[in-house]
């Protein structure tokens, strides 16, 4: 029973079976490089020669001409009836072949490309080039009677004998072949060999080409409107990205870009085939309603006019429905759907599917659709999982999915909700927020604010100044993710310039980067590390290290901890009482008054609106300004003065100095034997374990911790405009009561001692300067 040959079974016929059938040897093969003899031929006919041999040339040949009587081919035109090829044996080892296409027969049958003179040379070149026919039959044949299997026709090879119309198994119209067919190019690649490179760089065929060769003259011949018989071609195209265009084509196309298929376009059914090893890319669409299918390659089918139906297949594909109302069907793999005019249907079908949308402000909303605006609203969703957006400020909203929004332009919105989400927001001053799952967020350019919300989230903020915000109390560390607790746990920031905490008690901790640290509420901790650093506590009692580097440290309200660390740094403490930090200097000089003055961590320090001084270990010394400061030196002799306002000052272990200056002070030496100094107001002075001096320069003084022939109390007469007072008129102005002892020395000026019932006590320790 007569069947279908496949592609493969057509060439082996054309090299073996056909000459064994016919009890013929087979003739040479030549190739790659073919001499060639036109010089007997017309004009017309050379040109048409031409032309075929260059439709040959797509398989590797080179045909080189030759005015030789002994050229591997010569063409001639003085056969009258018909056409015929004859080889003649040349040697042992080679042949002639001899193509004549008679002068009778190309006036009747036209002398143009795409004319069946031109197919003809085609055909009697095959010949010449090793081919017989595809059925055992010469100079005459009928379908139904002649042919070997059932699908023998032009459409699968130019030497057959039976026009696509005449075979009833096929359904293709009737087109007169313009390039090697099918079982044409399997049969010569089985002769040559497929050591060749077909359609070299990315070529484009049809309407726009830039293709060589009979593609090229297919293409301009379509374009200038010399092209007008129907005709039929197979595309051979093994490399480069390649495009099948139909843009000038009113008639609509059927169009499959697997290799091997049988298309239809040009009016015509059954007349665009593409070689079985041929990948092309693309397709531009006609003014009809086009049905194009894509393969496996990463396509771009754009429909045009029309109300076409796209099917991207497999591979990444983009696919432009173009005016009309289309239906796109992306198929496997992550595709893109443009959005321009009409009511579409956008099926994405398997991977992550997005539209591509225009310039204008639109909103879309993947879980709930009934809440799009603009032209989206003209489409049906199926499987799509993100947006392309234009340059307008756009709203872009996800499902449970995983979803991939791309805006562009324009201040968009962008708001994953479940699922592993890839936001990007482009240029402009973006909000991106992940919602649930591993999302990443790409600021680009602009101002942006990201929201990674729960899960490992990577956050990429890209030009301009990016902040992430975090919802939930988190520890953040910039350069040991593996410590992320919270929102944070798994996070990786990059180029993000400010990290902003949670209305809860956070950690933040920088990097070697010039970071910018915002706790916002709660009671946080903010560590810059390395880098010149920002760090912002918010509202709550926050503590904030700068590290290395000139850093701002801003504490903002309640009270707060700021230490600077190295480097010029500034300490503002913003409202509450606020303490400034440099336990981790030696000997080091802090005044608020003057940042001039100061050294070690201090130097170069501005502090403004601190209230607390905490020093460690050295000999420190400590100034204050007009606020109410407190000023504690740790370790070591320290200096201490309060200047103005009503200060605490503390001097802890060693040999201090204290003094209060104006305002109602607080002064506690510690341990060590310190001196405590009250002037104007009312001070209270506790020495601490030690010698101490209290040193009484006016006001009313408390002392709380007197001891006798231990501490001294040395009262600076000049300061109370007293210099006729001697130690007898001190103790005699001194009064006793609820177990204290008062000493008045007029004009407003007391000294008051604690515990001390009998002021004779005093006269070994009255120091009178």
């Amino acid at each position: 029973m007569m069947r279908n040959y496949s592609v493969s079974e057509v060439g082996n016929y054309l090299v073996h079976g056909y000459w064994r059938d016919i009890g013929s040897s087979e003739p040479p093969h030549y190739g790659p490089n073919v001499t060639v003899n036109l010089t007997s031929l017309t004009a017309a006919n050379q040109q048409l020669a031409r032309l075929a041999l260059d439709a040959w040339s797509v398989l590797g040949f080179d045909f080189q001409f030759t005015t030789s009587s002994t050229a591997d081919v010569t063409l001639i035109d003085d056969l009258n009836g018909g056409a015929t090829t004859w080889h003649l044996d040349r040697s042992v080892w080679s042949y002639l072949a001899t193509s004549n296409v008679g002068p009778d027969f190309s006036a009747q049958s036209g002398t143009y490309f795409g004319s069946y003179t031109y197919q003809t040379w085609l055909h009697e070149i095959g010949h010449a080039l090793g081919l017989g026919h595809t059925g055992n039959y010469n100079g005459s044949g009928t379908y139904g009677v002649d042919n070997h299997f059932t699908n023998d026709s032009w459409q699968m090879s130019v030497m057959s004998y039976f026009p696509q119309d005449e075979n009833t198994s096929i359904n293709a119209s009737f087109a007169y072949v313009l390039t090697p067919m099918p079982g044409d190019i399997a049969a010569m690649l089985s002769i040559y060999g497929t050591d060749i490179n077909p359609g070299a760089g990315n070529t484009t065929y049809f309407w726009d080409t830039n293709a060589s060769g009979a593609y090229g003259r297919i293409g301009s011949g379509l374009m200038n409107g010399t092209l007008t018989t129907p005709f039929a071609l197979t595309i051979m195209d093994w490399s480069g990205v390649d495009t099948l265009s139909f843009r000038g084509e009113n008639d609509a196309i059927r169009l499959s870009l697997m290799p091997g298929s049988i298309n239809s376009a040009f009016g015509l059914t059954g007349n665009v085939l593409i070689e079985r090893n041929t990948v092309i890319e693309n397709v531009i669409g006609s003014s009809g309603a086009d049905t194009i299918s894509g393969q496996f390659a990463d396509n771009v089918l754009d429909g045009r006019r029309g109300n076409d139906r796209l099917y991207g297949g497999a591979g990444n594909d983009t696919l432009i429905g173009g005016q009309g109302s289309d239906s796109l069907y992306g198929g496997d793999g992550n595709d893109v759907f443009v959005l321009q005019s009409g009511y579409d249907l956008f099926d994405g079908g398997g991977g992550i599917d997005l539209v591509r949308i225009g310039g204008n402000a639109t909103r879309i909303d993947l879980g709930d659709f009934s809440r799009n605006t603009g032209a989206i609203t003209n489409v049906r969703l199926i499987g799509i999982e993100g947006v392309i957006a234009g340059n307008g400020a756009d709203t872009l909203l996800g499902n449970n999915w995983t979803n991939r929004f791309v805006a562009a332009a324009g201040a968009d919105f962008l708001d994953g909700r479940g699922g592993n989400d890839i936001l990007d927001g482009g240029a402009g001053n973006d909000t991106i927020f992940g919602g649930a799952g591993r999302d990443t967020l790409i600021g680009g350019g602009g101002n942006d604010v990201m929201r990674g919300s729960a899960g490992a989230d990577v956050l990429q903020g890209g030009a301009g100044v990016d902040r992430v915000i975090y919802d939930t109390a988190v520890t953040l560390d910039l350069r040991d993710r593996a410590r992320n607790t919270g929102e944070a746990a798994g996070d990786v920031l990059s180029d993000v310039e400010i990290v902003i905490g949670s209305g809860a008690a956070d950690t933040l901790r920088g990097d070697w980067n010039a970071n910018h640290l915002v706790g916002n509420g709660g009671n946080d901790v903010i560590d810059g590390r390395y880098g010149n650093d920002r760090l912002n506590g918010g509202s709550g009692s926050d503590w904030l290290f700068g590290g290395d580097g000139n850093d701002v440290l801003i504490g903002d309200a309640a009270n707060d901890r700021l230490e600077g660390g190295s480097g010029a740094d500034t300490l503002i403490g913003g409202a509450g009482n606020d303490m400034a930090v440099y336990t981790g200097s030696a000997s080091i000089v802090v005044d608020l008054r003057d940042s001039g003055t100061n050294t070690g961590d201090a130097a170069g320090d501005v502090l403004r609106e601190i209230e607390t001084i905490v020093t460690g270990s050295g000999n420190d010394t400590l100034r204050g300004d007009h606020l109410g400061n407190y000023l504690f030196g740790g370790g070591g002799d320290d200096f201490i003065i309060g200047r103005l306002g009503n200060d605490r000052l503390a001097g802890s272990v060693g040999n201090d100095t204290l003094i209060g200056g104006l305002g109602n002070d607080t002064m506690q030496g510690g341990d060590g034997n310190d001196w405590i100094v009250a002037e104007a107001g009312a001070d209270v002075l506790l020495g601490g374990a030690g010698a101490d001096g209290f040193v009484f320069r006016g006001g009313d003084m408390r002392v709380l911790d007197y001891t006798n022939d231990v501490d001294s109390i040395v009262i600076v007469r000049d300061a109370i405009g007293r210099l006729d007072l001697d130690i007898g008129d001190v103790l005699n102005l001194a009064r006793v009561g609820g177990g204290n002892t008062v000493l008045d020395l007029g004009g407003g000026n007391l000294i008051r001692i604690n515990g001390l019932t009998d002021p004779n006590q005093l006269a070994d320790d009255l120091v009178l300067v």
